[in-house]
């Protein structure tokens, strides 16, 4: 019985500290212990994995689904880094039965600040960079401005405004750029308008509106847009006619009418419209499938075929 009780204590024990482990390594997304290896991207990687994001090495990424870039990675550096899918995990009171008690839960916006990223100009090679809804401002956007191979950079629900979009202007090689529920405006998108790599482009719940959409007309490759709600109206779709690369197109614009429509026929590349809380007409929305027929077309969420 006594052996028992200490093999069931030694389990209880590993538990702890595979959990532990756990949130030092992003919450248990598949990787094994930590990034760090005796190199000089130690520290950066020590700052994120202290805050329980995570840091993937080339050596992580191969597989059926492997990034393009992969290809232009020499040796095994760090490629790629969450800090949004971490998690906390805590020794908390012990239970009734004397074990160990845990607390585990998501890190709070806050745990994740523009300190995290002092060091990351050692990450030379990061392609991939996610920042979701952290305490980042604009002042960790100069942290971030020697990371001139970044392709992809999520910046959904930070504190980054225009000014901090001003640091990021010399990234040749974005394609997509989340700047969803942060604090960019129209002012901002002089500086966007000058990522000419940019493919997919992320604007829900922002304030930019016509006069942004018109700066975004100088994007020769840009494939996919989620804009909205804000000030955008007819006057804006007017705009966005002019990107014949749009494939894909998510608008919640409640000022927009039927008479968008003559604008929106335009985008003849169009595979996918969403028009959400729009005043777009049912009859509208079918001359839209009418002259884009092989455009998947959804009013408020439902299929307009």
């Amino acid at each position: 019985m006594q052996a028992r009780k200490l093999l069931l204590l030694g389990i209880a024990g590993l538990v702890v500290v595979a959990l532990i482990g756990l949130a030092y390594t992003g919450g248990g997304l598949g990787l094994s212990g930590s990034a760090v290896n005796g190199g000089p991207e130690d520290p950066a990687i020590r700052d994120v994995e202290q805050v329980g994001g995570v840091c993937r090495r080339a050596s992580d990424m191969k597989g059926e689904y492997a990034p393009d870039y992969l290809s232009e990675v020499n040796g095994n550096p760090v490629v790629s880094v969450d800090l949004f899918n971490g998690t906390v995990v805590t020794i908390g009171h012990p239970r009734l039965d004397g074990k160990p008690g845990l607390e585990i839960a998501p890190r709070s916006r806050d745990h994740v600040t523009d300190a995290t990223l002092t060091r990351f100009h050692l990450l030379k090679e990061l392609r991939e960079l996610s920042l979701r809804d952290t305490g980042v401002t604009d002042a960790g956007m100069k942290e971030l401005a020697t990371l001139r191979r970044l392709t992809q950079l999520d910046l959904l629900k930070t504190r980054v405004t225009d000014a901090g979009l001003k640091e990021l202007v010399a990234f040749e090689d974005l394609w997509e750029f989340n700047l969803g529920s942060t604090g960019v405006t129209d002012a901002g998108m002089k500086d966007v308008a000058k990522l000419q790599s940019l493919t997919q482009l992320n604007l829900a719940e922002t304030a930019v509106g016509d006069a942004g959409l018109a700066e975004l007309t100088t994007l020769p490759r840009l494939d996919s847009l989620r804009v909205g709600p804000s000030s955008i109206t007819d006057a804006g779709i007017s705009h966005l006619s002019r990107i014949k690369t749009l494939s894909s197109l998510d608008l919640n614009a409640p000022l927009v009418t039927d008479a968008a429509v003559k604008d929106l026929v335009k985008l003849t590349s169009l595979h996918y419209l969403s028009l959400n809380k729009t005043k777009i007409t049912l009859q509208a929305a079918k001359k839209l499938i009418a002259a884009i027929p092989n455009c998947g077309v959804y009013l408020d969420g439902k299929d307009v075929r």
